[in-house]
């Protein structure tokens, strides 16, 4: 429960405006009636939606989970590649008039559905990031409600 209470303090700390303040000699009776006029001020209310969103946009572990989406993706592009060519080169015997020179250039070839069976692999890990990714979101929502509610059944 203090959790959530804690997220719903800092997501309304996170969208209070901030103001510089000069701290000169001079400036001491304009600081006083600031601090003075901004007391008098009510609060800004956070709404539900906007606390959400913004549970959203600051969550660490989400944007970690849309990265690992992300980082998925690429593993997909990677598995549908096929094998590079190979280069080689082999010299027999040092003397120039008995050297025997032998370039090879191989290609693997996968047989067996290989290729196929690596890009459903990682649509899979994608589908499987995609889930993790949509339980955060779930979990995040559902802690910023609870907060919320808790938040407005304590005022």
């Amino acid at each position: 429960m203090y959790r959530h209470s804690f997220l719903l303090a800092l997501a309304l700390l996170a969208a209070s405006t901030s103001h510089a303040q000069s701290t000169a000699p001079g400036n001491t009776e304009q600081i006083q009636s600031y601090t003075a006029s901004s007391l008098e001020k009510e609060p800004r209310l956070l709404s539900l939606p906007a606390a959400i969103n913004l549970a959203f946009d600051q969550n660490k572990g989400l944007a970690a989970a849309r990265k690992e989406i992300e980082a998925v993706e690429a593993t997909i592009i990677q598995a549908g590649a096929r094998p590079n060519p190979e280069f080689s080169a082999l010299m027999e015997d040092t003397r120039k008039s008995t050297r025997t020179t032998t370039y090879l250039i191989n290609q693997p070839i996968e047989l067996g559905g290989k290729r196929s069976a690596r890009i459903e692999a990682a649509q899979r890990a994608r589908d499987m990031a995609l889930l993790g990714y949509s339980a955060k979101r779930t979990e995040i929502r559902a802690g910023v409600v609870a907060a919320y509610y808790d938040v407005m059944v304590a005022t």
